[in-house]
């Protein structure tokens, strides 16, 4: 095949893979890939084979295997390995899983077919095991996790870890400082459910070698649906010794579901602080969908939210209707069509992604960058599908005011697609 893949390389591809079930659900493989110039490009270097082991199954009814290595034998790649082993043991309600790791700073993005390596990045060296316990007493989950890490080469920094439970990034530290040569992670998360309320709080020891960060951090996330009217979500974090800011975080986040036969009405609003960076942010909206005339369904969508990092204030408004309708009944089947409108006003920010929900309550960090000045979009849009046929055409206006001046543009948006399903 030929792709410009991730890595927008422009190389075509090829490789051979024979496999053979070594014992009773365990299959080995044996693979050989090549990687060359595409016709259209004319990159020096690019030209690069690799060979390579691999095995995945389920032993004895209730071990999980799945490794690789990878040894690249020509071009950019030579001499260049990559491995790794994964083992997952589970007997209900208890699992570990095993992972040891060793990906030399070779394997990166720029060796094309030498970047896949399951969910390890190059130039490092490690060792993992995660730990759970899953509906202890029908009400109680525990897992914990340890990992450690070192680079392979002196003159390339550390990568992103692998993050088992989800609390490297919970804490901003999945990737390592850029002068650490290792780390060392070890983090415990419980979760313990009591009708419609699920309390989880959560531990992580945070150390580098050679590196600038450093510390213990604890919290507590809890949710709560209740009546099938209200969901509440709140937490609590606190960081210690050198771990990235802030030093701790408040949030609670509430919406509320309210219907009226077809017409569905969900107010929400939240509230964030944070000491160590002095932010606040506040916001609230509504959204709604009501059957309209001609057999349409009209969705309104408004929210306004207001940060203040340390005196420094900004603030988004948006507002967003649409009216779609169900074309089947009296053109065509399987046919739809939607008309929508949508405007937008950053003051003080660059925009981005809009404000925080029920799976993902904390709205600091849910924006764009502070800015400068303010900016707006609006906008008008259709969408028309027929089976897999989907077709957008759209018209837009941008106006940025800002201390440099103001700079207006308007600008259209198309797309179609295809999907066949067979």
């Amino acid at each position: 095949g030929s792709t410009g893949g991730k890595d927008g390389d422009f190389l075509y591809y090829l490789g051979a893979n024979g496999t053979l079930q070594i014992i009773p659900g365990l299959t080995g493989g044996v693979y050989y890939g090549y990687e060359g110039q595409d016709v259209f490009q004319n990159f020096p270097n690019t030209t690069k084979t690799l060979v390579g082991l691999n095995a995945t199954g389920k032993v004895f009814g209730f071990l999980d295997l799945d490794g690789e290595y990878n040894v690249g034998i020509s071009g950019p790649i030579a001499g260049q390995v990559a491995t790794y082993v994964n083992a997952g043991l589970g007997l209900d309600p208890f699992s570990i899983k095993l992972n040891a790791r060793t990906i030399t700073s070779g394997f990166n993005a720029a060796a094309g077919i030498g970047n896949k390596t399951g969910a390890y990045k190059p130039n490092q060296t490690g060792f993992g095991v995660q730990v759970g316990i899953a509906s202890l007493f029908g009400f109680l989950s525990v897992d914990g996790f340890f990992d450690t890490m070192s680079r392979v080469s002196a003159g390339t920094p550390l990568p992103e870890g692998p993050d088992a439970i989800g609390l490297l990034d919970k804490f901003s530290v999945k990737t390592p400082s850029g002068t650490a040569t290792g780390r060392q992670a070890f983090g415990v998360k419980v979760g313990l459910t009591i009708g419609p309320v699920t309390i989880t709080p959560y531990f992580l020891s945070y150390t580098e070698t050679a590196g600038s960060v450093n510390g213990t951090g604890f919290g507590v996330d809890a949710k709560a649906s209740l009546f099938s009217l209200v969901n509440i979500a709140a937490g609590y974090q606190s960081r210690s010794g050198s771990l990235p800011a802030p030093a701790s975080d408040l949030y609670v986040y509430g919406e509320l579901d309210i219907a009226f036969g077809d017409i569905k009405i969900k107010p929400k609003g939240w509230f964030e602080t944070q000491t160590g960076t002095a932010a606040t942010d506040t916001g609230f909206g509504v959204t709604a969908s009501t059957p309209f005339l001609f057999g349409s369904s009209l969705a309104v969508n408004a929210a306004l939210d207001n940060t203040d990092r340390a005196g420094k204030k900004s603030s988004t408004g948006l507002f967003s209707v649409s009216l779609s309708w169900g074309l089947g009944s009296f053109l065509l089947p399987n046919s739809s069509f939607k008309l929508e409108f949508a405007s937008r006003i950053d003051a003080g920010r660059s925009g981005k992604k809009f404000g925080p929900s029920f799976g993902s309550p904390q709205g600091l960090g849910s924006f764009g960058a502070d800015g400068a000045g303010a900016a707006t979009i609006t906008g008008i849009a259709f969408q028309f599908t027929y089976y897999g046929l989907d077709f957008r055409y759209g018209i837009f206006s941008y106006l940025d005011l800002n201390f440099a001046g103001t700079k207006n543009v308007f600008g259209q948006e198309f797309g179609i697609r295809y999907t066949l399903k067979f």
